[in-house]
C-alpha cells in the first residue's frame, strides 16, 4: 500500500539468522546444531565419510552432520543451496550406523549443474533429527542450509492507498497478524522496506502511531507490515 509521506529512516532490519558451522561436524557424534528458521553456512571440501554412515546417493564422499530438535509438532522445510550438487538427508537415531539410523527423507540438487534442493518432513516436538549434508558423485563445496516453518499471515490495515496526509499529522499504522504455528511475538511497520516502527507489545490489535509525520520530499512511500512468530518465522504484508 502506498501513501504520500516521508518516514525518517532508522537503522533496523530483519535479517536471516546465520551461523557458521565449521568442519568440526564432520563426524556424526560431533554434529552441529541448527534451529528452526535459521541458516547455517559451511564447506564440505575437507569433510570425510565414516565407514558405516548411510549413502542415499552414489559416490558420496564429503559429509557433515547437523542436529535439529523440533520445537513443536509441525511440517518443516529443509533447504540447501551452494556451489555444487548437494545432497541432504534426514534421519532419527543415536549412532551413525546405517542399520540403526531410521530414514525420514532425502533430496538432491537436480540435474547436472543443479545447486539447490529442498524437502519437507513431519517433525514431532522434542525429537532430535539428524541431518546429513553431502554431494553426488564425490562433489563438495560451500553451502547454505536452512530449516523453515510456515510464515505468519500479515495484512496491513488502517492506511488507505494513495492517501495524502498533512505535514505534522499523527498517522496510525495498523495490521492484523496470525501465526500458522506458535504465537505472534512482534509486529513491525516500514516504508520502502526499512522496518523502523514496532507495535507496542501486548498482542492484537497491532498498531503504531507515527507522530508529527514530516512532508514527503518527493514521491510515494510503500508501507508494509512484518510479523515475527515464536519460532522466528517472519511474514510480510503484500
Amino acid at each position: 500500500m502506498n501513501s504520500r509521506f516521508l518516514l525518517p529512516i532508522l537503522l533496523f532490519s530483519l535479517s536471516t539468522i546465520a551461523a557458521w558451522a565449521q568442519s568440526a561436524n564432520d563426524n556424526f557424534v560431533n554434529a552441529a546444531t541448527i534451529t528452526a528458521n535459521s541458516t547455517v553456512s559451511s564447506n564440505t571440501a575437507s569433510a570425510t565419510r565414516e565407514a558405516s554412515e548411510p549413502s542415499p546417493y552414489a559416490s558420496m564422499a564429503h559429509s557433515v552432520w547437523y542436529n535439529f530438535t523440533a520445537p513443536i509438532t509441525a511440517t518443516y522445510t529443509l533447504s540447501i543451496s551452494g556451489s555444487y550438487r548437494e545432497t541432504i538427508a534426514v534421519y532419527t537415531g543415536t549412532s551413525v550406523n546405517s542399520n540403526t539410523l531410521a530414514y525420514i527423507a532425502n533430496a538432491s540438487a537436480g540435474g547436472f549443474g543443479g545447486t539447490t534442493a529442498s524437502l519437507n518432513f513431519a517433525g514431532t516436538a522434542g525429537t532430535i533429527y539428524r541431518i546429513q549434508v553431502d554431494g553426488r558423485n564425490g562433489a563438495s563445496g560451500t553451502f547454505n542450509l536452512s530449516i523453515s516453518t510456515p510464515a505468519p499471515v500479515v495484512t496491513l490495515t488502517g492506511v488507505i492507498p494513495l492517501s495524502y496526509y498533512r505535514a505534522g499529522s499523527n498517522i496510525v499504522l495498523s495490521a492484523t497478524a496470525t501465526a500458522q504455528l506458535g504465537t505472534i511475538v512482534a509486529v513491525f511497520f516500514s516504508t520502502n522496506n526499512v522496518f523502523s516502527f514496532q507495535s507496542p507489545s501486548g498482542g492484537a490489535p497491532y498498531t503504531y502511531t507515527w507522530s508529527n509525520a514530516p512532508a514527503s520530499t518527493p514521491g510515494f512511500y510503500a508501507i508494509r507490515a512484518a510479523a515475527v512468530d515464536s519460532l522466528n518465522a517472519v511474514g510480510f504484508s503484500t
